[in-house]
C-alpha cells in the first residue's frame, strides 16, 4: 500500500527485493529506479543504500496543451484544453521478477533488513521516493525537420532534427520541467521562483532565465551544453559545473570523468539554426550519424578501418551530395549513393 505523495513503504520495498511484489508495485518502484541511477546500481549490485533526498528532486509539471494547426510553430497557452493525443513517455526497462524458493526469499529479506537497518527503511518511508514525472505533451521532429515550441511562460524551444521534447504535467505551477532527446535551443523566460530544468539523458540542466543549446541524442554517448546568454548549471551525479556565455560543457554518459569545458564564440553555440554543419576533428562514423539526421538519409561507413578518421569542415546550406563528396575528397576515400543511402568506403586498391 502506498502512502500519500507517492511514498513507498518498507514492506513494499522488501517485497520488491524478494521478488514478491505485485505488478503495480513493480511498476512504481521500477519508475523510481529509472529516475535514480545511483539507487538502481546499488540495488543491482546488491549494495542497498538509503536513497538520495527527495527534497533535491525538482518535479515540475505542465497543466495541459493545445497545438496550433497548420504551422510548424507550436503554441501552448497557460490554460489549455486537454491534449487530443496521449502523452508519449520514455520507455522504461521492465524488471522481470526473479523466481526464488521460499527459504531463499526469506533469507534475502532478512539479510537486507540486517544490512540496511530499520532506520534507513524509516527514512525511505518518511521522506518519499521521487517517481517518474508525468509528461503532459510531447513534441517531435523527424530527421530533416525542425520546429518551434512556445511555452506559456514566454520561453521558446527551437527543436533541431530528429528531436523529442516532453513537457511536465504541471509546467508553470510548481516548476518548469522538460525532457529532451535530441538537440534544441532554449530561450528561457526569467523566473527566480521556478527554475527551468531539463532532463537530458543522465544529465540535468538548470537555469533561471537564459539562452543556450543542448545536444543529447540517444545514439551518442554524451550530452553537450553551449551557452549564449546568462549562466547554466549542468551536471549529473556528483559532477556539476556552472557555464557562462561562450562556454561549452560536455558530459560522457558512461564515464565518471569530470565534465569538460571549452570556449567558443557565443554566437556559435547553435550553428544548426543558421543551416550550418560544422565538424572539427569528428570521427567519420559520428559524422555519418549526424548527416543521417540532418538530411533524412541513411549514411553509413562500410569499412571500419576508416570509421575513426577525423573530419574537419564547415558547410553552409549545402546538399547531401556536396557534403559527402567534400568529405570523401578530404579523407581520400570513396563515396557512393543509392537513393537515400550513402556509403563511405575505401577506394579500390587501398
Amino acid at each position: 500500500m502506498y502512502m500519500k505523495n507517492g511514498d513507498i513503504d518498507p514492506g513494499t520495498l522488501a517485497r520488491y527485493l524478494a521478488g514478491e511484489a505485485t505488478h503495480e508495485e513493480e511498476t512504481r518502484i521500477t519508475a523510481w529506479l529509472e529516475s535514480n541511477p545511483t539507487a538502481r546500481l546499488d540495488l543491482e549490485s546488491g549494495q542497498l543504500q538509503a536513497p538520495v533526498s527527495a527534497d533535491s528532486f525538482l518535479e515540475s509539471v505542465f497543466d495541459d496543451a493545445s497545438v496550433a494547426s497548420g504551422s510548424s510553430e507550436v503554441k501552448l497557452p497557460a490554460k489549455a484544453r486537454s491534449a487530443s493525443r496521449p502523452p508519449r513517455v520514455s520507455a522504461l526497462r521492465t524488471r522481470q521478477p526473479t523466481v526464488w524458493t521460499w527459504p531463499v526469499r526469506m533469507a534475502a529479506v532478512l539479510l537486507i533488513v540486517a544490512a540496511v537497518g530499520a532506520a534507513a527503511l524509516w527514512t525511505i518511508a518518511q521522506r518519499g521516493l521521487p517517481s517518474e514525472p508525468v509528461w503532459a505533451e510531447t513534441f517531435s521532429t523527424a530527421p530533416g525537420e525542425r520546429s518551434t515550441v512556445r511555452l506559456p511562460d514566454g520561453s521558446t524551444v527551437e527543436l533541431s532534427v530528429a528531436t523529442t521534447l516532453h513537457i511536465g504535467a504541471d509546467y508553470g505551477s510548481s516548476g518548469r520541467l522538460v525532457s529532451l532527446e535530441g538537440e534544441a535551443f532554449f530561450d528561457v523566460a526569467r523566473n527566480e521562483e521556478l527554475p527551468f530544468v531539463i532532463r537530458a539523458g543522465e544529465s540535468r540542466v538548470e537555469v533561471l532565465g537564459t539562452a543556450f543549446n543542448v545536444e543529447s541524442y540517444q545514439d551518442d554517448d554524451w550530452t553537450e551544453v553551449s551557452v549564449t546568454e546568462g549562466r547554466v548549471r549542468f551536471g549529473a551525479d556528483t559532477r556539476d559545473v556552472i557555464l557562462a556565455p561562450g562556454q561549452v560543457g560536455r558530459l560522457d554518459r558512461y564515464d565518471v570523468t569530470p565534465i569538460t569545458t571549452t570556449e567558443i564564440n557565443p554566437d556559435d553555440a547553435a550553428p544548426w539554426r543558421d543551416d550550418v554543419l560544422s565538424f572539427e576533428g569528428v570521427p567519420l562514423h559520428e559524422v555519418a550519424t549526424e548527416l543521417s539526421r540532418w538530411f533524412n538519409a541513411e549514411v553509413v561507413v562500410a569499412d571500419f578501418e576508416i570509421a575513426d578518421r577525423h573530419v574537419d569542415g564547415t558547410y553552409v546550406d549545402a546538399s547531401l551530395d556536396a557534403v559527402t563528396r567534400s568529405i570523401a575528397e578530404a579523407l581520400d576515400i570513396a563515396v557512393s549513393r543509392d537513393g537515400r543511402r550513402v556509403s563511405f568506403d575505401r577506394k579500390p586498391g587501398q
